[in-house]
Parts: structure tokens; C-alpha cells; sequence
């Protein structure tokens, strides 16, 4: 079984000292890195909740699905608690 892992800002140090997924020709990046490389002045205010909410809009779109968000999710423009909080709280419903 395998997934997929979006990195939005996170210290992506960690990931100097192992080989993801067994693929060593292969970095890990982030959203963020993605849009410093591309010149976006908005790299740096880029949120796991605005980029959770479009990949989920998206994941409808291409899968025809209805995906509701659980009653205990933060709105997307608000961050009432940590990105890794919030995703610990709700990686399941998601």
C-alpha cells in the first residue's frame, strides 16, 4: 500500500539522512520551494489548509467525488492551530 505526502513548509532536513520510498535518485521538496523556484512573491505565506483545500477540490473534480470536511476542521483561511495539529486531528476524516 502507498500514498502520497504533501509537503507544504516544512524542514525538509530530515530527509538528507534517509532514502524516501526507496528512490534515491529522487529528492523530497515542498509546495513552498516549488513557488521560491518559480519567482511566486506568495511562496512564503502558502498554508497546509489553503493547499489540503484545493487538493481536495481537485480530488472531487477528477475522481467525481462529494468530500465534506469534518465539523472539528478550521476553516481553510484560518489557523486556529498548528498545520500538524490539525492534520494529526484529522488525517482520518480527510
Amino acid at each position: 500500500m502507498h500514498g502520497f505526502a504533501l509537503n507544504v513548509h516544512p524542514d525538509l532536513s530530515a530527509f538528507d539522512h534517509i532514502v524516501p520510498c526507496g528512490i534515491a535518485h529522487k529528492g523530497v521538496t515542498s509546495i513552498r520551494q516549488i513557488l521560491e523556484a518559480q519567482g511566486d512573491p506568495g511562496a512564503n505565506d502558502v498554508t497546509v489548509h489553503a493547499v489540503a483545500d484545493r487538493i481536495l477540490r481537485n480530488m472531487e473534480s477528477q475522481f467525481q467525488l462529494a468530500i465534506e470536511i469534518a465539523n472539528n476542521s478550521p476553516p481553510v483561511d484560518q489557523e486556529t492551530v498548528s498545520d500538524s495539529d490539525w492534520l494529526t486531528k484529522n488525517q482520518r476524516k480527510l
